[in-house]
C-alpha cells in the first residue's frame, strides 16, 4: 500500500490569518516573496524569511489554493472590465466617425491623413526634389557657396600682455 500524507483543508482567502491575507494580497500585486517578508516582518516585529513566505505559496503550502482563487477572481474581473471597455469604446465610434467626417470637410489635414491610414494608406512624408540640375542652377550653387566664405580674416592679438 502506498503511503499518501493526509491532505490539509484548504482555506478561503478570508479564512487564513490576517498575515496571509496580507501577503496574498501583496503577491496578487507582483511584490517578490522578499520584500513580502520584508514588510511583514515589519508588521509583525519579528524576523520573516523570505523562503519561509515562499513555502507559503507553494504548492501544499497555506496560501497557495487562496492565492489561486483571488489570481483567478482577479482574472474573471479584469475580463469583465476588458468586456465593458469594449463595448463602451463600440457604442463611440458612430459618433467619432462622425467627428472625423465633420473634420475632413472642414479641411482639417490631421484627420485626413489620419483615415487615409487608417484605411490602409500611406501618406508621403517627405517630397524629394527632382528639378533637373541645370546650368543655370548649377550657377546660383556656385555663387551662393562662394559668398558662404567667411569674410573677415582673424587676425592674432597683437596688444602687449599686461605684466603685472
Amino acid at each position: 500500500m502506498a503511503d499518501t500524507k493526509p491532505q490539509k483543508p484548504t482555506k478561503t482567502h478570508g479564512e487564513l490569518e490576517p498575515k496571509y491575507q496580507t501577503a496574498i494580497y501583496w503577491r496578487v500585486l507582483g511584490l517578490p516573496f522578499p520584500v513580502i517578508a520584508s514588510k511583514l516582518g515589519a508588521i509583525l516585529q519579528k524576523n520573516v524569511r523570505p523562503d519561509l513566505v515562499r513555502e507559503w505559496f507553494a504548492k501544499g503550502g497555506i496560501c497557495h489554493d487562496a492565492y489561486k482563487a483571488e489570481l483567478e477572481e482577479r482574472k474573471k474581473e479584469g475580463s469583465e472590465i476588458l468586456n465593458q471597455i469594449d463595448e463602451k469604446i463600440s457604442e463611440m465610434v458612430p459618433a467619432a466617425l462622425g467627428v472625423i467626417s465633420q473634420s475632413v470637410e472642414a479641411g482639417n489635414l490631421g484627420a485626413a491623413l489620419r483615415v487615409l491610414e487608417l484605411k490602409g494608406y500611406t501618406p508621403v512624408k517627405k517630397i524629394e526634389d527632382v528639378t533637373p540640375n541645370s546650368e543655370e542652377l548649377e550657377l546660383l550653387k556656385k555663387i551662393i557657396s562662394e559668398n558662404d566664405k567667411p569674410t573677415r580674416k582673424h587676425l592674432p592679438n597683437k596688444r602687449k600682455p599686461n605684466k603685472s
